[in-house]
């Protein structure tokens, strides 16, 4: 899954300028993660991926969306897999967008949820960069902080 922060706006040639499409724009590739027990004690196990390579090359599907938080989105550094669906988190709007990959080359992503950040009262989303689905829930943000920088929750 990509992340491209800033350069995630598509952008589109018109008379004879580039400029922004309106679009923004995440990559997916699949593939195999392979565990490999190895039998020692301070490693025991070796880590692999398997890509997809469909066509010969590799297999890139295009994420794309409008939605945007400040002209930004689909900045996807989260991706799980839940009740058989696969699910990514925007770091820039907080949305959480279910992800029909099913034999495709562009996804249309679905918004399923908005996490907000803070009290949850506020314009903002969360920022679930390092999001982890245990037994199906939580998904971790960025620490809080005050000015000065000491964490006031994780």
């Amino acid at each position: 899954m990509s992340d491209l922060d800033a350069d995630s706006p598509v952008l589109k040639i018109r008379n004879g300028k580039l400029e922004p499409s309106g679009d923004l724009a995440a990559y997916l590739r699949e593939g195999i993660l392979v565990l490999t027990r190895t039998g020692l004690e301070n490693r025991p196990f070796n880590v692999s991926i398997q890509m997809d390579s469909k066509k010969g090359n590799f297999h890139i599907m295009e994420i794309l969306s409008k939605l945007a938080y400040g002209g930004r989105g689909m900045e996807m550094s989260t991706l799980a897999n839940y009740n058989d669906e696969v699910y990514a988190c925007d770091d820039k709007t907080g949305v959480v967008y279910q992800l029909p990959i099913a034999g495709s080359e562009r996804i249309v992503p679905i918004p399923w949820a908005i996490l907000a950040d803070g009290d949850f009262e506020g314009p903002k989303g969360l920022f679930p960069n390092f999001g982890v689905f245990p037994s199906a829930y939580g998904c971790g943000g960025v620490d809080w902080q005050e000015i000065i920088p000491d964490i006031i929750q994780d």
